[in-house]
């Protein structure tokens, strides 16, 4: 079988990924030793018996979990703010980036009238490891000579939401309770549940495989090996701000 992400058959459009731990975020379980097909966008199949599909792209889900792609409904849009135009189009040019590579395959603009506010964590070191990830090197470029001050923040997209989702679980909250509230019942708010925020057949194929049981502890969400969105498969790697 395939190394995870190896394309072995000429159809690239239909996936098949073998034995993979399904994420159930409605029940709140896990379904081991699933065959999950994908079609393009679209979920096809699921199911415990072994798929064929020769034309298909083989994956080795073994010790993986597959769960929908996370939904942020505070996309922060004052991404730069004093920066010049060129260092503001830049740090737009990453923010869909970094919050794919963070997991948050649908995100709501904080100005729209479905997003939900509220208080995100606040980054202040440009030179923070997890920041130079998410952030546009311009950027981090002009925080230093302009550094956010006390009252201020660097705009992490992707890392902000996934920091506060952390510091929820720290002051209690379970992680089951967190999934949830990031994938379907996000979902059902943005009346979007026949579509995206489950690992369901007919469903849009925005999913991430992770290394970790995710609910049991949101930190799994910090170790993503793929994200798939809108027929990419993409690494954390090869979206991060850094990388080259």
């Amino acid at each position: 079988m395939a190394a995870l992400g190896t394309v072995t058959a000429v159809h690239a459009d239909r996936t098949l990924i073998h034995d993979v731990t399904v994420v159930d975020v409605v029940a709140g379980a896990l379904l081991p030793h699933r065959d999950v097909l994908i079609d393009g966008d679209r979920i096809e199949a699921v199911s415990e018996p072994p798929l064929l599909a020769r034309d298909a792209r083989q994956v080795d889900g073994a010790g993986l979990y597959l769960l929908p792609g996370l939904i942020d409904l505070r996309g922060e849009e004052d991404l730069a703010p004093g920066a010049p135009p060129g260092v503001e189009a830049a740090a737009r040019a990453q923010a869909p980036r970094s919050y794919l590579m963070h997991g948050f395959t649908t995100v709501i603009p904080e100005s729209s009238p479905q997003a939900v506010l509220g208080v995100n964590n606040c980054e202040r070191d440009p030179d923070r490891p997890e920041v130079r990830a998410v952030v546009a090197p311009s950027l981090l470029a002009w925080y230093r000579d302009h550094p956010p001050g006390a009252s201020g923040c660097i705009t992490s997209p992707g890392l902000d939401t996934y920091s506060h989702l952390l510091g929820l679980q720290r002051q209690g909250v379970s992680a089951t309770a967190l999934v949830r509230a990031v994938t379907v019942e996000a979902a059902a708010g943005l009346g979007l549940d026949d579509e995206i925020g489950q690992v369901r057949v007919g469903m849009r194929a925005d999913l991430l495989l992770v290394g970790a049981d995710p609910l049991a502890d949101v930190t799994a969400l910090g170790d993503i090996r793929m994200i798939i969105h809108d027929g990419d498969w993409e690494t954390p790697a090869s979206l991060r701000a850094d990388h080259r």
